[in-house]
């Protein structure tokens, strides 16, 4: 009698390994502190603007001393900051863009606001309360904004705008100046 058990061919399996490239890692965030918008490029902000940076003048000194007879030297150490900016308005209600949510920082880590850090008087026409005209949806003005910064900061100086109503830091959209 034979065996209950016969010796035939052995299955074998053959383990397959799927092999995958590693994730292609998403591109940075634009508009970070650490990757501004370029200058130049145009951005859809919070409160119904869009807005971008025409130039930058990194020492406006002269330029703003210049403009009015009363306006005072920068501290020392300090140096005048000039922009210029494009905004357009998208929301539906008109208004007029509030230049004091345009702030800067530099590597040193400190915020310059227009109110505690303003340069006086500066050419060009500003953002500055009263300076800016009512816009209606689709309109847009240009003007400046100023700040008096540390010169250690001129160089790495970013401006973010800082929305009226923000529940976190990531509703802040940094720009570049270079």
């Amino acid at each position: 009698m034979g065996s209950p058990f016969s010796i035939g061919a052995v299955p074998t399996t053959v383990a397959t390994r799927l092999v995958t490239a590693p994730p292609t890692p998403a591109p940075p965030r634009t508009g970070t502190r650490e990757n501004p918008i370029p200058v130049g490029t145009a951005v859809q902000v919070k409160d119904g603007w869009s807005l971008d940076v025409v130039s930058a003048q990194p020492d406006a000194t002269a330029v703003v001393l210049a403009e009015n007879q009363f306006n005072k030297p920068p501290a020392p150490g300090n140096q005048f900051y000039l922009v210029t900016v494009n905004v357009v308005r998208t929301g539906v209600e008109s208004k007029s863009f509030d230049g004091s949510r345009l702030k800067a920082v530099g590597p040193g880590a400190v915020g310059y606001t227009t109110f505690n850090n303003g340069c006086g008087v500066y050419p060009g026409g500003g953002f500055n309360y009263g300076d800016s005209p009512e816009l209606f949806t689709g309109g847009s003005a240009q003007g400046n904004i100023c700040w008096q910064v540390a010169s250690a900061d001129a160089a790495g100086l970013v401006m973010y705008y800082d929305p009226l109503v923000s529940f976190s830091d990531s509703d802040r959209v940094y720009f570049a100046f270079h």
